[in-house]
């Protein structure tokens, strides 16, 4: 399967961020990778906790990141 692209934008400590999340599918496993201007693509996922995370080495707000895999989940309903 080809990847998707769903491309939205956040308000974040009072910027309007544009985001691109590519959905890859490995093996069985469905990989989320995360654009925002200014860093480098980096992968989300659900944690143990329901909290959207990374194990990426980058340098974004923790809340940032969950806001990205929130909004990305809620347009998915």
């Amino acid at each position: 399967m080809a990847d998707l692209k769903t491309e939205f934008t956040i308000q974040f400590e009072g910027e309007t961020i544009p985001v691109v999340i590519t959905e890859t599918e490995k093996a069985e496993d469905t990989l989320f990778f995360a654009e925002i201007p200014g860093h480098d693509r980096f992968e989300i996922f659900l944690s143990d906790d329901d909290m959207w995370v990374t194990n990426d080495e980058v340098s974004i707000d923790e809340d940032l990141i969950f806001l990205i895999g929130d909004t990305f989940e809620g347009l998915q309903d």
